[in-house]
């Protein structure tokens, strides 16, 4: 009996002593049943990283299918995604064996870099971001790579970190740190394919060693560097980025939900009682089971079911305009109406389909201001603004200058208060006159 429990004393120490790549208190099934049951995400790129981690915890098809559906709703109401968006996509649809056709509805546009760089263009302060996942979604449908990952490694500065621009004072600890694991995955990646990038790999692989050894890397960054490491056969340092991540999962509030990039930003956010991210939570996940992109394909193995969900993808409306919104989890073939409270106004009544979805398109007439929004018990939030502008009244051409003159009734209420004036001033003058002239 003492021997067993020495042994597993002696198990336990192992684990925490980085021998075990996986701490079963790190990914226990706690995150992934609150990510199933969390808020969609704000945007398109945030419910892209939902539907990652998703598959990455396996959940059911049922829950992914309800996840996919959101992503298309979004991509088809937001237009035109970016290269970081459509890089995205394009791995999860290389992790889901499927191509995007047949659960996007649309074929996505062209991936392309410059051609004279192979630089991606991107949102500013996104740039590493964006160059990483366009190499991993080039690697994933097997385009050539070599012109975007050597402009990614030409990024690198001398402590091995990627920086938007490496003559720049921003090499000397200015690195965007979130960033770094995903450069850490597009260079692995391509090492695996390419055994071209070793040298910046190794770099990079040693930059996270340091950051890791005093615990300075964001919660994101952890995340997508667990599996990157373990990837690169970098075992004891993958653990130890997990067990850095497991650390900021909440406990109490929200119990399974990633906290907050830092431990203090985890803390505060209890003590405030604030929702936390479900994107954040979906790359933990992630790095959680030590998955790296390259690895990420979907294995569902849990029997879950889609919980009802709202979608706004037009959060601010101008009044007048349509606003577009997504019910899923729903009861199928049951009428819902969606409608805002202060004041309560009915907006529209639909019925749901067989999976429990319904798609709502109501004009908003409502005066300027903040709207709460309700479909059955969900609650969402719009913000309305004023009337959409008019071309013909704020165009600036020539033709306005044809246009005859539109007075309000206080322009009216300035003019005859200005020729009153005038007529008073003039009488007076005349009296003046007058009594001048009979002296």
């Amino acid at each position: 009996m003492v021997k067993r429990i020495l042994a597993t004393l002696f198990a336990l120490v192992a684990c925490w002593s980085v021998v075990c790549p996986s701490p079963a208190w790190a990914d226990g099934d706690d995150s992934r049943l609150w990510l199933e049951q969390a808020r969609p995400g704000t945007t398109l790129n945030e419910n892209i990283d939902i539907a990652l981690g998703l598959v990455a915890a396996g959940s059911s098809r049922q829950v992914v299918d309800q996840q996919l559906a959101i992503v298309a709703f979004l991509y088809a109401a937001t237009g035109k995604p970016g290269n970081l968006e459509v890089a995205k996509l394009t791995v999860l649809s290389h992790a889901l064996n499927k191509p995007t056709d047949q659960w996007l509805g649309a074929k996505l546009p062209a991936l392309a870099s410059e051609p004279a760089s192979g630089q991606f263009e991107s949102p500013f302060g996104l740039e590493i971001h964006t160059q990483s996942w366009g190499i991993m979604a080039k690697i994933a449908t097997g385009q050539p790579f070599d012109a975007e990952a050597k402009y990614l490694v030409s990024r690198q500065c001398p402590d091995g970190s990627m920086v938007a621009d490496p003559s720049h004072q921003n090499c000397h600890g200015g690195a965007n740190k979130a960033a770094q694991a995903l450069a850490l995955n597009a260079l692995a990646w391509a090492q695996s394919v390419a055994p071209n990038y070793g040298s910046a790999l190794t770099k990079l692989t040693q930059w996270h060693q340091v950051e890791l050894g005093r615990a300075g890397l964001p919660g994101s960054g952890l995340a997508y560097a667990a599996g990157a490491l373990a990837y690169s056969g970098e075992k004891a340092l993958s653990s130890q980025a997990v067990q850095q991540l497991a650390a900021l999962k909440l406990t109490t509030w929200q119990p399974g939900a990633m906290g907050g990039q830092t431990k203090d930003l985890a803390d505060d956010l209890v003590k405030q009682q604030l929702y936390p991210s479900p994107s954040a939570t979906a790359e933990m996940i992630i790095g959680l089971h030590a998955t790296s992109i390259p690895q990420l394909h979907y294995r569902p193995t849990t029997a879950s079911k889609p919980s009802p969900k709202m979608v706004v993808a037009t959060p601010v409306v101008a009044s007048g305009s349509p606003i577009a919104v997504l019910g899923t989890g729903l009861k199928p073939n049951t009428s819902y109406e969606l409608k805002t409270s202060s004041p309560t106004s009915a907006l529209e009544t639909r019925t749901t389909d067989a999976t429990g979805s319904a798609k709502f398109n109501p004009k908003i007439t409502l005066n300027p201001g903040q709207y709460r929004l309700s479909l059955g018990t969900l609650i969402d939030h719009i913000e309305v603004t004023g009337q959409a502008s008019d071309p013909y009244t704020d165009t600036e051409d020539t033709s306005a200058l044809l246009r005859p003159p539109t007075l309000s009734w206080p322009t009216l209420g300035s003019i005859l208060a200005a020729i009153m004036a005038f007529m008073v001033a003039a009488s007076l003058h005349m009296s003046r006159r007058n009594h001048d002239d009979r002296k």
